[in-house]
């Protein structure tokens, strides 16, 4: 590898390295049990309700994490692009960003598109052609490109509390005349 793209694959090398410490934070706290079960009762019906509250909130430090992971590995296309700029004599500026477009489109536009960039050469436009860094393209680019748009606006992980199924053992008083209604896994109750 030449010198001048170390620092992009030390970027990516850093980001690998930082997934295992994100999983581990995240498992942490699932594993603490952040979450308590109660029985209520329901204010409008007097059934039994159980309800579900957050105790610990996840650390907003995985939340920061998640977002440094996918700035470092974006931020390495843009070393690339610096380092290509660099190797035509052009002095990097900001304007030199590895080129992701919003469609093939744009990409192909001859205006803004790829063969607008000056500071890459044909045999580089070319390259970078065949990466199809497009929506629609190579996902690859793209996700990493739009998850580095959307950190800055949103969070990229969140904790909520949803239902997502019960399992309830019961007696049943009789079972069913009608067959298809019998259910095997109930059995009728002691009398």
């Amino acid at each position: 590898m030449r010198d001048d793209l170390l620092d992009a694959q030390a970027s990516v090398d850093w980001a690998v390295a930082q997934i295992p410490v994100l999983e581990r934070r995240i498992a942490d706290w699932m594993g603490s049990r952040p979450y308590e079960l109660v029985m209520e009762d329901d204010p409008k019906t007097g059934e039994k309700l159980m309800v579900a509250y957050l105790r610990a909130t996840l650390d907003p430090l995985a939340v920061v994490e998640a977002g440094a992971i996918i700035n470092a590995i974006r931020s390495s296309l843009d070393l690339v692009a610096a380092s290509l700029a660099r190797r035509n004599g052009k002095p990097p500026s900001k304007n030199t960003h590895f080129p992701i477009f919003r469609s093939i489109h744009d990409f192909a536009d001859p205006l803004e598109g790829i063969e607008s960039k000056e500071w890459l050469s044909k045999s580089e436009i070319a390259k970078i052609k065949a990466l199809r860094p497009y929506h629609g393209g190579d996902p690859c680019l793209w996700l990493p490109h739009q998850l580095d748009i959307l950190r800055k606006h949103k969070r990229l992980i969140a904790v909520d509390l949803s239902f997502q199924g019960m399992r309830m053992n019961a007696y049943c008083k009789r079972r069913s005349k009608n067959p298809s209604l019998k259910r095997p896994d109930c059995p009728v109750a002691p009398e």
